[in-house]
């Protein structure tokens, strides 16, 4: 299970991606979805890098094996 903040982050950034999708669709011609792709390609990208430089969550001792 994602930890509350690290959900919110990705999910700030995303809403940003949007938004510039948004804005980059009424200020030119570059078509919504190549920024959304890239946009949300980054986003995911930056967030697995950082996921990995952090340190995902540790795995308890499973017990003894039968």
């Amino acid at each position: 299970m994602i930890p509350l903040a690290v959900g919110t982050v990705l999910g700030a950034l995303l809403a940003v991606a949007g938004v510039v999708v948004v804005v980059t669709g009424l200020a030119s011609a570059v078509a919504p979805s190549t920024v959304t792709g890239v946009g949300a390609g980054l986003c995911l990208l930056a967030f697995g890098v950082a996921t990995l430089l952090v340190g995902g969550h540790e795995h308890g001792n499973p017990g003894p094996q039968a």
